[in-house]
């Protein structure tokens, strides 16, 4: 039980870290008020958390390969607890900012330490399905997040609200420190196998392989252009396409585009373990990304549906765009020995830079018209397409295990 019970609580943090994510939807009007600033100042206070997240994610790799992951989610989770801590305390909407840096940096340890647990702990070939089910708690953190969350804040208020968030991250800090290992007590590690050894030249060998191996390059941008789907419809520009297509409030549009992550969290757990199950990649792969190109075409591009049809479609279209998760699961089995972290980090990378790229390419795109901006989703499903046919069978092994 005890790979199952680490892996709990380590995913637990990653639930926690999206709780992170939706706070400033949730506390944004009492900051316009307790601040005095425009409700433009939202925008760019979410994006600092993503900001140190970003930039983060490569060194975070090599940080759990160099150390284990066990001490690195500590420092996190302390961090990221400590992080609303003081956001509680805040007396500038400028301190705000700098202290939702350092929940973001916190927050950079999650995905990539999880995962690399799941590499020490389980073998390969149930990589995917724990992978799969680690997203899913992420996406029910967002979900779950954000009800309890604003009924919190309703009850004690912001400043209230952010205090008992540091609670809880010091209490999962507490339980990584004190359950969590980096490794099964009698496994062998890298550094003690014979002739290696952890240290720079390890981390410039394993950069230099994962930066220069194209299928990391190929399992990187079919990550980013199937979450394109989730941050595009789900974030940005979904809830006034329903709304206008429709003729219906907010709410309702807004429960329309729920469906979409509704689907994220049984599609992440579907494609994990039938991949697993079927010992591939490529092909769960393919069919991920062409049923996803092919909902997406129909939602843009076909009749229009009923309303209640249109919910049926979302989920549909968040349960294939979630098989996204199977490129993590690739460049598990491709990464050098002993880089994970690295391996992880960097795919990691290139979806968040990725979308800071794609997302006001397609605000630039939606200024010349709406056909624009659907032909660019349907553009990037295809790209999806051809990347997971690029992609390396790799059979649910490691390879350099078979090398």
């Amino acid at each position: 039980m005890l790979p199952w019970i680490i892996w709990i609580i380590a995913a637990s943090y990653f639930f926690y870290d999206y709780i992170n994510q939706v706070i400033p939807g949730i506390i944004g009007p009492s900051l316009e008020q307790a601040f005095q600033v425009p409700a433009a100042a939202l925008g760019t206070l979410s994006a600092y958390y993503f900001y140190s997240y970003a930039v983060m994610q490569i060194p975070v790799g090599v940080i759990v390969d160099h150390y284990g992951p066990h001490r690195p989610l500590v420092i996190a989770a302390v961090l990221a607890a400590g992080g609303n801590f003081l956001l509680a305390q805040a007396g500038s909407f400028g301190a705000v900012e700098i202290y939702r840096l350092l929940v973001g940096f916190g927050a950079a340890f999650s995905y990539v330490g999880v995962l690399k647990l799941i590499s020490n702990w389980f073998p390969a070939h149930r990589f995917a399905t724990l992978a799969g089910l680690t997203n899913t708690i992420g996406m029910i953190g967002a979900i779950a997040g954000t009800r309890l969350f604003a009924g919190v804040v309703a009850q004690v208020g912001w400043r209230g609200s952010l205090v008992a968030t540091g609670i809880l991250g010091a209490v999962l800090a507490a339980l990584i420190l004190l359950v969590v290992r980096d490794h099964p007590r009698q496994a062998e590690t890298w550094e003690e196998r014979p002739g290696q050894e952890r240290g720079p030249d390890k981390i410039r060998r394993d950069l230099k392989h994962v930066l220069g191996m194209s299928q990391f390059w190929i399992v990187g941008v079919y990550i980013t252009t199937m979450n394109i789907t989730f941050t595009a419809i789900g974030a940005v520009w979904g809830p006034s396409l329903i709304q206008k297509a429709y003729g219906i409030t907010e709410i309702r549009a807004a429960g329309v585009i729920s469906m979409l992550f509704m689907g994220g969290i049984f599609g992440a757990i579907f494609f994990g373990s039938f991949s697993d199950w079927l010992r591939r990649r490529k092909l769960p792969m393919l069919t991920a990304s062409g049923s996803a190109l092919l909902v997406m075409a129909l939602l843009l591009y076909g009749p229009k549906l009923p309303l209640a049809a249109a919910y049926v479609m979302m989920f549909l279209q968040g349960f294939t765009c979630n098989g996204l998760i199977l490129g993590y699961s690739v460049a598990h089995d491709i990464r050098p020995p002993g880089a994970a972290g690295a391996a992880e980090g960097f795919v990691n990378t290139v979806c968040a830079g990725g979308t800071a790229i794609f997302l006001p390419l397609m605000g630039w795109l939606l200024g010349f018209g709406a056909d624009f901006a659907k032909f660019f989703l349907i553009a990037a499903l295809m790209v999806a397409v051809l990347m997971a046919f690029l992609s390396r069978e790799t059979h649910c092994r490691e390879q350099y295990a078979s090398e």
